[in-house]
């Protein structure tokens, strides 16, 4: 925040990231030294609180001490370390530019990802430093929604933003890559099988505009209509258990061992869908009594993966 040191702890209090039986570590330092000692003061002291107060930790720091900090390679890591011990982090009197420099400082030194919000054009270098943006639509103008990833109207949004739509768009797009990469290495590994039987000589087994209407037409919509409105748990579900957002925190639904998963799924049933009709010498016999040769074993194939996905 822009505010002095005072207001912002006022408003911390107001927002209940501070209460009265919190430690707070304060840093309004005038040099490189001084900040210096007081981020080793603290650390210190931090060792010497007992486990209960350990965790109930905070910091305020004004600009000009942050400056100091960020100007040092050493003092950032010590103040980020000493920061992810603590409950909440306050800067004040900070300009945009150390607004960023700090989202930055936990954005590349943390494996995590780092979300910014912000309402006003100050707000502008923060949103963009961050991995998620999110911008408030109010009375600052529209500088921060529109360089933001996501708009909200009200700060109250972000519980809705985060909890519901947050896990319903993580296992919709983790489902409809990995169903797009499966469905489309299951049909087309049938011609890898094929090609065995060919000598690999080229020829397809399917009719080109069969082959090409795979995608278009037969298995568009359903997935389409699955990354539209899949809910796997109701609104009323997300915020009575807010546990099951750790879903997307730990990449359950979508993460190489899924991939290797869907991978396997799509090879194994591949080869099942090729060599079924394959060894049954399953064949269309056209009205004039003749057989249908390569496309009517292909028929057999492609419907069977049509089905399947």
């Amino acid at each position: 925040t822009g505010d002095k040191q005072e207001t912002a702890i006022n408003i911390g209090f107001a927002c209940a990231l501070l209460d009265n039986d919190m430690t707070l570590f304060i840093f309004n330092e005038s040099s490189v030294e001084k900040t210096q000692e007081a981020i080793k003061r603290c650390l210190d002291q931090y060792e010497k609180l007992s486990d209960a107060q350990k965790t109930r930790c905070a910091i305020v720091a004004d600009g000009p001490t942050l400056r100091y900090i960020l100007e040092n390679k050493g003092m950032k890591m010590k103040f980020l370390k000493l920061g992810k011990l603590c409950k909440s982090v306050i800067c004040c009197r900070v300009t945009p530019g150390q607004k960023a420099e700090v989202t930055r400082l936990v954005k590349d030194n943390e494996n995590k990802i780092c979300l910014a919000i912000g309402d006003g054009a100050n707000d502008v270098a923060m949103i963009q430093a961050a991995h998620v943006g999110i911008g408030i639509s109010g009375k600052e103008g529209l500088q921060a929604v529109q360089s933001s990833d996501y708009a909200i109207a009200q700060f109250r949004f972000l519980k809705k933003l985060l909890l519901v739509h947050g896990h319903w768009n993580y296992r919709r797009v983790g489902r409809v890559i990995t169903f797009n990469f499966y469905k489309n290495i299951c049909l087309y590994m049938t011609q890898y099988w094929f090609g065995i039987y060919n000598l690999y000589s080229g020829q397809s087994l399917y009719e080109s505009w069969t082959q090409s209407s795979f995608n278009v037409f037969f298995t568009s919509l359903p997935i389409m209509a699955y990354g539209a409105l899949d809910q796997d748990v109701s609104e009323r579900g997300l915020y009575a258990f807010p546990q099951i957002y750790s879903i997307g925190q730990n990449k359950l639904l979508f993460n190489p061992r899924t991939f290797r998963d869907w991978l396997s799924n799509a090879l194994v049933h591949s080869a099942v869908c090729f060599l079924i009709p394959l060894f049954v010498n399953i064949s269309i016999t056209t009205r004039d009594g003749q057989e249908g040769g390569l496309f009517g074993m292909g028929a057999y194939v492609y419907t069977a993966i049509v089905f399947l996905c």
